[in-house]
């Protein structure tokens, strides 16, 4: 379910607006997405054959503050799936009836989050997220280059990286396989 822009995005063309790309760090800014998540949740558990279906959040990027945000609201998730996901909000503690899992390439947002850009701690990858994770994927292309200067990011492949976790591509595919067995 997506509903309205990601930070950063402009909502009329859905291009990014890396300028505004701090928008993501808004503290607050989950919780009207988180809302309606818990609304589409408590609309979809008045239909008795979905009642006892099991549920599954799965947010990319920013996308994973929207889903544990609502968890903060009173959504309730068997499984919540981090695509490279952002940050938690600082009030959101792991349920222990849900189980947390990250898949994520060495992308772009890795880098924010490392350097405390983004997050501010509270990413699936923290010690004590309550996130499990194995090492990261390999994307095609590595996001460090060795130049005569010395190693360089390449924030193309950082950025390609970022999209391709959440994309059918081929190249995610080992993730998208282990992502499903897990899953069930």
């Amino acid at each position: 379910m997506k509903d309205g822009p990601f930070p950063g995005e402009n909502a009329d063309t859905g291009a990014a607006n890396l300028i505004r790309i701090g928008e993501a760090n808004d503290p607050n800014s989950y919780e009207v997405t988180g809302d309606r998540l818990v609304s589409l949740q408590n609309g979809l558990l008045q239909d008795s054959d979905l009642s006892a279906a099991r549920t599954a959040g799965i947010g990319h990027s920013w996308g994973l503050t929207n889903i544990t945000g609502s968890e903060t609201l009173g959504a309730h998730y068997d499984n919540v799936v981090s695509l490279s996901g952002a940050w938690t909000p600082e009030t959101w503690q792991p349920d222990p009836g849900t189980d947390y899992k990250d898949y994520s390439y060495n992308d772009l947002l890795q880098i924010g989050q490392s350097t405390g850009l983004v997050g501010d701690g509270n990413t699936p990858r923290a010690e004590g997220s309550g996130f499990e994770h194995d090492p990261y994927y390999e994307g095609p292309r590595p996001i460090t280059i060795q130049t005569m200067d010395g190693p360089v990011t390449d924030f193309g492949a950082a950025m390609d990286n970022h999209n391709l976790v959440a994309s059918d591509d081929l190249a995610n595919r080992k993730l998208l396989l282990q992502l499903r067995k897990d899953l069930g």
